[in-house]
């Protein structure tokens, strides 16, 4: 992961047997001698020519907005579909809460308060109707497919950008998530929104000090990314050296902004991270139901939260051994990231998927095939992103399983979510590596809808790769 490897040249894109295509003032330069004597176009006119030229030439950057407007289509319309449908028990209670909202409950709770604030003013300008958290949902899911679409086009270009933010608006599980109202697609593309900006260079003190308050923004929201960002920002102060007043400045405005949650949760219970915690009693229960010194099976069933408190390191380390937590260590990780290949292309049996919009569906008999493949390359990716400047992606996607694997057999796969966009990365990065004359080729066919106009061949095969090159990252 290290980026001083200044001796190791990054690999040069593929180059095209074609001669390259000459600037126009190369083939000025050219003709200067035929042109010795006539009268030319003054410099000024011949500028505002090429500028009305360029203007007026055919460039299509709205078609950046299709895969967001696509999920917006799909995603409405599923909502829509399922409007008398009941909610999730988890989005009844963000309702609940989003009813008798004020300034105080962002003081503790037993839930990150950042969703139910989201309802709390369409909920009180038309009630609590059940459209509203589903509304909310499917924004999170357009900002998801806009997330990715940003942060593949800064590694690998325009055309696989889109290309991924496609493959995200038509996911029917994808589809199938955002029309129940939840947090996790829009926790999803924070976490994606956090990949952009550790990517994106320089990386000076104010970027590390963006990070840590984007980072606070999302554990309101979902604490557990804080567990995939935070180790992120570390390493990265440690690797890339901001300036020295963002060390302090980045933790601060950390703090600051979860300090209310984990404050009101200190004076309330005792335990600054009960919103965390109590969902470990949860899984404890679920685990341990029945057995001596455990709640029994109809206590859970009626309440799943109880029982005594526990935390989470007393529930991981406390009830499991060493070699329990290996074991389930090594099966979670490869489980969540095949289940979420297999949930990616396909829709569950209830309720039905909307008809007539196109979907990856078309892998539904496949799904296994595409899992192992994802999985496969996945690992692939990851290691070679670990050699460039992307290196933060590589380390997000293990942390984003970290504490899931060892409840993979327990959890609802909605929980990981954020994994399937950073094996989506991982998977083309793996793909460029091992086939890097199709992947360009493919990268600059799919550019050209977005403009002709493109300067050479392998222009953005070459911008996608020094992107990517590991070379010694500035401070700024």
């Amino acid at each position: 992961m290290s980026e001083t490897l200044t001796s190791q040249a990054p690999s040069s894109p593929p180059t095209d047997r074609r001669a390259p295509n000459k600037s126009a003032r190369a083939r000025t330069d050219e003709c200067a001698p035929l042109l010795a004597g006539r009268r030319t176009l003054p410099p000024w006119l011949e500028a505002r020519i090429e500028a009305m030229a360029l203007r007026f030439s055919p460039h299509r950057p709205w078609l950046f907005w299709l895969p967001p407007a696509y999920a917006a289509i799909v995603g409405f319309g599923q909502a829509w579909d399922q409007r008398l449908n009941p909610l999730d028990p988890d989005v009844i209670t963000y309702l609940t809460m989003a009813k008798n909202w004020t300034l105080q409950s962002f003081w503790g709770g037993f839930r990150e308060p950042l969703w139910p604030a989201l309802l709390a003013a369409p909920v009180r300008l038309f009630g609590a109707s059940t459209v509203i958290p589903r509304v909310l949902g499917v924004l999170g899911f357009v900002l998801l497919a806009i997330a990715v679409q940003l942060l593949v086009r800064r590694l690998f270009g325009v055309g696989w950008g889109f290309l991924a933010g496609i493959a995200i608006a038509a996911s029917p599980w994808l589809i199938f998530q955002s029309a129940r109202g939840l947090r996790e697609e829009t926790s999803a593309a924070l976490v994606v929104l956090f990949g952009l900006g550790m990517v994106r260079l320089p990386w000076n003190g104010r970027r590390a000090v963006a990070m840590w308050a984007l980072a606070g923004i999302s554990g309101m929201l979902r604490w557990d990314t804080v567990i995939i960002m935070l180790p992120t920002l570390l390493v990265a102060h440690v690797v890339r050296r901001p300036q020295w007043w963002s060390w302090a400045v980045g933790p601060l405005a950390f703090t600051l902004i979860v300090l209310p949650l984990l404050a009101g949760n200190y004076q309330q219970s005792g335990d600054p991270f009960f919103h965390s915690n109590i969902h470990a009693r949860f899984f404890r229960n679920a685990e341990f139901k029945g057995q001596p010194g455990f709640p029994s099976v109809a206590e859970v069933e009626k309440n799943g939260f109880a029982g005594p408190p526990i935390t989470w390191t007393q529930y991981i380390f406390g009830l499991h051994t060493p070699k329990q937590l290996l074991a389930r260590s090594i099966h979670g990780l490869q489980d969540i990231i095949l289940v979420n290949g297999t949930l990616a292309w396909t829709y569950p049996d209830s309720p039905q998927p909307p008809d007539g919009w196109p979907t990856f569906r078309i892998f539904a008999n496949r799904q296994f095939t595409v899992a192992w493949t994802m999985l496969i390359l996945g690992v692939v990716g990851a290691l070679s992103l670990l050699r460039t400047r992307a290196w933060p992606i590589a380390l997000m996607l293990p942390l984003s399983m970290s504490v899931f694997s060892l409840i993979a057999f327990l959890i609802d796969y909605r929980l990981v979510l954020p994994v399937l966009p950073l094996t989506l990365i991982a998977d083309l990065e793996a793909i460029a590596t091992l086939f890097p004359r199709p992947f360009w080729g493919v990268e600059r066919w799919v550019a050209r809808l977005f403009s002709p106009r493109v300067q050479a061949p392998d222009t953005v095969a070459a911008r996608a790769s020094a992107l990517r090159s590991p070379v010694v990252e500035s401070r700024g």
